[in-house]
């Protein structure tokens, strides 16, 4: 299970004294252990803690793209893409765009998709058959633009 390997790396983490790992894998922990409270005070699934990772991802990447257009703090920045190098290896693998396009083009074509009505169906869909492994921004432009046509 993900949280298990997610706790035992914190812990080697921590015995090297890896300060930027321990920390951002101690908030992942936290954050996706909350999520299985918040719901019956059970152990988080695979997907939640994905879907947490990702959200981690996004806000690093947000910090990033300020922090750089500040030019300055390099040391904000280094630790940053540490903390984004650390929880990256706790998603898989994301569709390119390419591959978001193709699959988005199989799903319309096999349930007849002809308008954005049917968008609900596509996106359902592409959750289904492909899980965490895409990006739902990149996939909703990708359906926008198929169905808009």
């Amino acid at each position: 299970m993900l949280l298990e390997r997610l706790k035992e790396e914190q812990l080697s983490a921590r015995k090297v004294k890896n300060n930027v790992a321990s920390s951002v894998l101690t908030l992942l922990i936290s954050e996706a252990e909350k999520i299985g409270k918040d719901d019956g005070n059970r152990i988080p699934t695979n997907d939640e803690i994905i879907r947490t990772a990702k959200k981690f991802i996004n806000n690093i990447n947000e910090c990033l793209v300020i922090l750089n257009n500040q030019q300055s703090r390099d040391n904000d920045t280094a630790r940053l893409e540490m903390e984004l190098a650390v929880v990256s290896k706790y998603i898989p693998v994301q569709l390119s765009e390419e591959q978001i396009g193709d699959a988005v083009d199989l799903i319309i074509s096999s349930i007849a998709a002809t308008s954005m009505k049917d968008m609900g169906r596509v996106m359902k869909d592409m959750k289904l058959q492909y899980g965490n492994t895409f990006d739902g921004g990149t996939a909703s432009r990708v359906i926008k633009s198929r169905l808009s046509t």
